[in-house]
């Protein structure tokens, strides 16, 4: 590890769980239906299994790591420390081979860190790592284990952690940026149409104060402009993550694209938009039409981690990343949850199309 230093950038701080599912997640986007428990079943199912565990058995450790800058923490399920062995606990329902290979492979991730964290915590050369499946209908467990040295588990951490690490200060830059932008962001007309004013004025306040508002104009005052503009203003001033803009017709889609053009080259340069039609959810699905969804679906989870790690090129006609097909719906929605990842707010001059095949 480095040490920090006096005019070293901010130290970030990320779970294990979020630092893995952004440098581990790979596999199809696959949304059919499989049983699986719920939070709370989870929960019990954590709390039954460490019960069964001998008296020194430690568990919800507590853990800490830091590298350049990057400080990485979680709690691990438990550690045996008679055999030396790291259990991260997952529950289950039905047979353990069921579970898609990319879900087990962010489990050993998560595992794997741990027992990296836990080395470096307690000086071990070497740890016996378990996966604990835990079936909540036969209360019967399952267990992968593999023995590593810290060496190797220290490397697969860091791999992940600078990842991660290069990517969030990315963001970073991008959004103090973006603040800054939006700070200085004057209105783009001339001046505020009657009623206009006031409904911003309104929107701004609501907007940070996190409440709501119901309001009615007449037709033509500019609601459009009026709402997208106090909302990034209140973006800026009060650390707003995202903000969706809901349409009911495509007129008025339109307009909220044109109205972020429009704030974009007032100044908001660095604003990303991502445009969602609802026309994808009813995308029919026309001969051999299963198998290409199964076919864009392929490898999609590692494709949204690259393309969140890549940055988009500035300027007027800035596109998606390069290989990365969209198609309805799911495609579109896993790029919504990919948050933070490059990709939250849109590209004011390109619609991302949408699109079955590989």
């Amino acid at each position: 590890m480095e040490p920090d230093t006096p005019d070293a950038a901010p130290e970030l701080t990320v779970s294990v769980r979020r630092l893995c599912a952004f440098a581990a997640k790979a596999g199809d986007l696959d949304l059919r239906f499989t049983p699986a428990p719920t939070a709370l079943e989870g929960m019990m199912g954590h709390r039954y299994v460490q019960s069964q565990r001998h008296a020194g058995y430690e568990a919800e450790l507590a853990l800490e790591w830091r590298m350049q800058g990057l400080r990485v923490r979680g709690r691990a399920d438990g550690f045996d420390t008679d055999a030396l062995r790291l259990e991260e606990i997952k529950t289950c329902r039905g047979a353990v081979e069921n579970i898609k290979p990319n879900q087990r492979a962010l489990h050993w991730a998560q595992a794997k860190a741990y027992a990296a964290m836990l080395c470096e915590a307690r000086q071990l050369p070497s740890l016996r790592v378990a996966l604990v499946y835990f079936d909540l209908e036969t209360e019967s467990e399952t267990t992968l284990e593999e023995e590593l040295d810290a060496a190797t588990l220290r490397e697969h951490l860091n791999a992940m952690a600078n990842a991660y690490l290069g990517w969030a200060r990315a963001q970073a830059q991008r959004g103090a940026a973006l603040t800054e932008s939006l700070r200085a962001l004057a209105f783009p007309r001339a001046s505020f149409r009657p009623g206009q004013h006031e409904l911003s004025r309104r929107i701004y306040q609501v907007s940070a104060a996190r409440r709501c508002l119901l309001a009615q104009a007449p037709t033509g005052i500019g609601k459009t402009l009026a709402s997208l503009y106090p909302m990034l203003k209140a973006k800026a001033a009060h650390r707003i993550d995202r903000i969706f803009f809901l349409t009911a017709k495509t007129p008025g889609r339109a307009v909220a694209l044109d109205a972020l053009r429009e704030l974009g080259d007032s100044g908001a340069g660095e604003l990303r938009v991502l445009e969602i039609e609802a026309r994808g959810l009813s995308w029919r699905v026309l001969p051999h039409g299963a198998r290409l969804l199964r076919q864009a679906a392929r490898g999609t989870r590692g494709r949204l981690c690259r393309a969140a790690a890549r940055p988009i090129a500035p300027g007027p006609n800035r596109h998606r990343p390069p290989g990365l097909p969209l198609f309805p719906c799911t495609g579109d929605g896993a790029l919504v949850r990919c948050r933070r990842g490059g990709l939250q707010l849109l590209l004011p001059s390109q619609r991302i199309p949408v699109r079955a095949g590989a």
